[in-house]
């Protein structure tokens, strides 16, 4: 007795040299029972021992159209403490259903979930970032130590186009950098900390340098729960300036309710007060109690900021219900920072230069030296 596709126990009798073919065929084909079989149940996914891995997730019968049967696939990503896990669609294209048009819901198209963990998870799976359905293409997202799960759906089965490639496929990428791709140094014992040093981000022979700094995971969604930090260091008679290009980040008016997400600008060095608050989530951060400072958030972008320290701290934190994608900030050094080096637009490596103030000193030694002689 074998086991068809059908899943129907139908009795088969065999004997001498001949192979139970239909059998071996329900074990390693590709029929529509044998993909959904598989595809139900939990796939879990984790990281490489050094922390850095990148695969891909696809539907059922890939890279062929999913079959047409009652599915949940579920694949559950499991990133380590301090690392994240981005997730980028490459293809999407799900089975719509002819009633409810995925354009208006997704409840009887075949649809993806996004969920990510939190400590206020409002599922089982965590809060959800979205559902997608039809040719609505999910946005990139991330997670931040916390679990990511995709949820996968297969429910029309009325409304077949001749043609269409029912697929998708996803990239997973286990990362400790939140997707930001910058030269900036980053601290890894604070997690989402960069530094931008005034003598590093000169262009080459002038007194000026430019760059941008982003939101996590720029381009998709920015994680849940997520503190970070932007220091930007200025030397000699270097100035710092910001401006914000793009902006949106969740909150209202000023920025102070319980669930809103925030940024603040700090003209000078972290205090232990500072550093105490920046530990704490969005949510709990004195800062939205203190009516002399100013927060950012909503779609309207902050004002350029010239600062009048030497030092600027730019905080960003998300809290644990609610994500957009983000900003993008643009940082400009003016000035000679005094003994300073240089990084070559060409070849990115790092060249040293003696600045004027090392040169003076040299000079002023010499001069030193053939005095006592005399």
């Amino acid at each position: 007795m074998v086991l068809h596709g059908s899943m129907k126990m139908v009795p088969t009798d065999f004997c001498g040299l001949l192979l139970p073919v239909l059998a071996v065929a329900f074990l390693f084909g590709s029929t529509a029972a044998n993909e959904a079989m598989l595809c139900n149940g939990v796939k879990t996914i984790h990281s490489s021992p050094n922390g850095h891995s990148t695969g891909y997730i696809t539907s059922p019968n890939h890279p062929k159209p999913y079959p047409a049967e009652n599915m949940q696939c579920t694949f559950r990503f499991e990133p380590k403490v301090g690392e994240q896990v981005q997730l980028t669609f490459s293809y999407f294209n799900l089975r719509e259903s002819s009633k409810v048009p995925a354009t208006q819901n997704c409840d009887l198209s075949d649809s993806i979930k996004i969920f990510i963990g939190t400590t206020r998870s409002n599922t089982e799976h965590g809060n959800q970032v979205g559902e997608y359905c039809g040719r609505t293409h999910p946005e990139i997202v991330m997670a931040v130590s916390r679990p990511l799960t995709v949820i996968f759906t297969v429910r029309a089965k009325d409304n077949p186009t001749i043609g269409a490639v029912y697929m998708f496929k996803a990239k997973y990428t286990f990362t400790k950098d939140y997707g930001f791709k910058t030269h900036a140094h980053q601290n890894h014992s604070a997690g989402c900390h960069f530094t931008f040093d005034g003598r590093r981000e000169l262009a080459p022979g002038t007194q000026s340098g430019n760059g941008h700094f982003d939101s996590p995971n720029f381009g998709g969604l920015y994680p849940f729960a997520t503190n970070c930090l932007y220091t930007f260091r200025a030397y000699g008679n270097q100035t710092i300036r910001l401006n914000f290009d793009k902006f949106k980040v969740e909150g209202h008016h000023d920025c102070r309710r319980t669930e809103d997400d925030f940024l603040y600008i700090k003209d000078g060095e972290m205090s232990k007060t500072d550093w105490q608050n920046f530990a704490v989530s969005a949510e709990e951060d004195p800062v939205k109690r203190e009516t002399s400072t100013t927060l950012f958030c909503g779609l309207r972008n902050p004002p350029p900021f010239a600062a009048q320290q030497k030092v600027v701290n730019v905080i960003f934190k998300s809290g644990q219900w609610r994500t957009n994608t983000g900003f993008r900030g643009t940082y400009h050094f003016q000035g000679h920072p005094g003994v300073y080096w240089t990084r070559s637009s060409t070849t990115k490596s790092t060249t040293w230069s003696a600045g004027l103030t090392l040169l003076a000193l040299f000079m002023l030694s010499i001069a030193q030296t053939f005095s006592s002689r005399s």
